[in-house]
């Protein structure tokens, strides 16, 4: 791994461009789950409204327990990022080894868990009859790819961490597009292989999870090598600092279950709506991730190096940029008369005009859609 002194690095002189620089490869690489998301939504929305219902139940339940497991990027972004300010290769590379290790430990124990709770977790989110059969199915098949999710992860932290932020791009593009092509096969059948309809999108999620975490636990050694051993003792600093991370999300996580469990409990049409408006929704809210991120790799990078004050000058730059952007985004939660066009209504619009929904049922759908506005690098409590 190639390390520079703070003094020579590309922020001190010209902090705007590196920040935005830095931070557009990682809007994209965060783009691509919920683009996908898109995709696999507008592909199950020609089986009915109650395969989407069921999907949006499947997608919420484990997006909601992936998400928690964010700390792991969070942590080792952090851990990595400071290893390498202090030029120190060899504990960069034991940290990133650690947290895939611990990716791939979490993700098991949450699959033999998750198993057989599948059912009571569809059914607790307000699904019944037939849509609780399909959401049960889908989350159980893909529980199976959630090893490969967590530690997927973890890597991209530690490349992130390097302030390597096209790797990951590379991987969840990569992993986007073969679940893309899986989904049109798995999902409708192709030749002699059956049409699997809401399981097969599940299938289709967990291989390309599988082949992301192959390609990027080889990127992560080609970037930091092999560690000399894994500090086993240093996976309580990891868990410490995901411990409040884990807590925030939490309970923003049980505010998104309850929405989508009212709109399950209203009926298939309403679930499948509030499936459609959430992804466009999640979506939205990735520029300010983008920043986020990128400021936790330079502060730690300056900190790291023990250049306090350059670290407290990037999060001042994030906070601009995050403020700047937050203002851009719509900031409307309702629909008063002659306001209804939100800017995204036409996206909500492609993707439930497959089930029938036109007119009207569209526009009360993209009202009720909540404001993509989030605090200021929300993410992140360094700002």
């Amino acid at each position: 791994m190639n390390t520079i002194s703070a003094d020579e690095h590309v922020f001190v002189k010209s902090p705007h461009r590196t920040l935005v620089f830095l931070s557009f490869p990682v809007l994209l690489s965060l783009i691509a789950e919920p683009v996908t998301g898109l995709v696999d939504t507008a592909f199950i929305a020609r089986l009915g409204s109650e395969s989407l219902a069921a999907l949006g139940v499947g997608t919420m339940a484990l997006s909601s327990i992936f998400w928690i497991f964010n700390f792991l990027a969070i942590g080792t972004q952090t851990e990595v990022a400071q290893a390498t300010g202090g030029r120190s290769p060899a504990r960069a590379a034991r940290m990133s080894s650690l947290a895939f290790g611990l990716g791939l430990i979490f993700g098991l124990l949450l699959a033999i868990i998750g198993y057989p709770a599948a059912d009571g977790a569809a059914r607790l989110l307000g699904a019944t009859g037939t849509i609780a059969v399909q959401a049960q199915s889908y989350i159980r098949i893909r529980l199976f790819g959630a090893p490969a999710v967590l530690a997927t992860i973890a890597a991209f932290g530690s490349m992130r961490g390097i302030q390597d932020m096209r790797t990951p791009l590379l991987v969840a593009s990569g992993v986007n597009l073969l679940n893309i092509l899986l989904d049109a096969v798995l999902i409708y059948g192709w030749g002699p292989i059956p049409a699997f309809g809401i399981s097969g999108a599940a299938a289709a999620s967990s291989v390309s999870w599988w082949v992301g975490a192959l390609w990027a636990a080889i990127a992560v050694r080609g970037r930091l090598g092999l560690p000399d051993r894994i500090p086993i003792g240093e996976a309580k600093r990891l868990l410490r600092v995901g411990g409040e991370l884990f807590l925030r999300t939490g309970l923003l996580i049980v505010f998104l279950l309850l929405a989508t469990r009212a709109a399950t409990r209203i009926g298939a049409d309403a679930g499948a709506a509030h499936q459609a408006i959430r992804q466009v929704w999640v979506f939205t809210n990735l520029f300010l991730d983008a920043f986020a991120i990128t400021g936790q790799s330079l502060v730690g990078y300056f900190i790291g190096s023990g250049r306090v004050a350059e670290a407290r000058r990037v999060a001042g730059v994030v906070c601009v940029w995050s403020a700047a952007t937050g203002r851009r985004q719509p900031c409307r939660s309702s629909c008063p008369p002659g306001s209804w066009r939100l800017p995204r209504s036409r996206s909500v619009r492609f993707l439930l005009q497959p089930m029938g929904f036109t007119g009207a049922r569209v526009i009360s759908a993209t009202c009720v859609m909540p404001s993509p506005w989030q605090p200021v690098a929300e993410r992140r409590p360094w700002c």
